[in-house]
């Protein structure tokens, strides 16, 4: 996930501007049904004065990474939307929705002040430099697509010559730095990375199976497998974090006391309503080779 001004870049930067002024969702008020009214949560006086003096709080909403973070009829829905309802809603964080920006426009709102928090964000070295990251709060492993009639895929070099679709600024674009043989067919979103392999515009793509899942089905595509793998290292499973920009690292303190708080059992909703599970071991009189066996 990368960024990159002469006139084009200049425009790019105007219109990214417009969607932070004009595209913004209304402030979080409790759309939570969560009773957290029992849950120990403190803040340092320090804390508390910078909320006061930073009294809205903008973070990003995509368009379409259901289920963990989308926008329909104007309402921002999810995974991530509702987890971060609920930080809010401990912390008194006053939060405004932006939708609208592709994700490498939100990576250059965030590095360049105009956003302040980014959602569902895998963690790089590159940019951790602009952003201060919390802890994980969910974690996957992507799944690499190709078509049906398309051979296994065993490692990266079955790509050589290849080309693969990669939304711009996703995180595995920094994997391909290293293996220039794979041609990148650069796309705005998942939807069109997955609509780009259909099409046989490119031959592979790699992301959550939830997310391309929902599409698949969406998009009543019929064409596409999952299965294969770039790494034997790589991509085994994606943490997934909280960003905030990088000066403002006493929210990210705030965001993190936060995400401790949270009880088990709420985000155990939020995994059932979002994506049909839950970490819940009590739900069933289950013994330990059957939880190990089920994970």
């Amino acid at each position: 996930m990368t960024c990159i001004i002469d006139r084009k870049n200049f425009l790019t930067a105007f219109l990214i501007l417009l969607y932070s002024l004009l595209v913004i969702i209304p402030a979080h008020t409790q759309t939570n049904s969560a009773d957290l009214s029992g849950i120990k949560f403190e803040l340092t006086g320090a804390e508390r004065q910078w909320l006061q003096e930073h009294p809205v709080i903008r973070v990003s909403n995509e368009k379409d990474w259901t289920p963990f973070n989308f926008n329909q009829n104007g309402v921002p829905q999810g995974f991530s939307i509702d987890y971060f309802n609920l930080i809010a809603e401990l912390t008194g964080l006053n939060i405004k929705y932006i939708t609208g920006p592709t994700w490498n426009e939100f990576m250059w709102m965030i590095k360049h002040g105009k956003l302040d928090v980014i959602l569902n964000i895998a963690y790089s070295e590159e940019r951790s430099s602009f952003i201060s990251f919390t802890k994980s709060y969910f974690e996957f492993a992507p799944a690499l697509y190709t078509r049906k009639d398309y051979p296994v895929i065993h490692s990266v070099k079955d790509l050589y010559g290849k080309k693969f679709a990669v939304p711009t600024g996703f995180f595995y674009e920094d994997f391909f730095k290293e293996h220039p043989q794979v041609e990148l067919v650069r796309v705005k979103n998942t939807k069109e990375a997955i609509i780009a392999v259909s099409i046989g515009r490119a031959d592979a793509m790699l992301d959550l199976m939830p997310v391309v899942s929902f599409f698949i089905n969406k998009l009543l595509i019929t064409n596409l497998k999952s299965g294969g793998t770039l790494s034997e290292d790589d991509f085994k499973s994606l943490s997934v974090h909280i960003g905030v920009r990088k000066d403002w690292d006493t929210l990210r303190s705030i965001i993190d006391k936060a995400m401790t708080a949270i009880p088990e059992d709420k985000l155990n909703e939020l995994r059932m309503k979002w994506l049909g599970y839950s970490d819940d071991n009590n739900l069933l009189n289950l013994t330990e080779e059957e939880r190990i066996f089920l994970r």
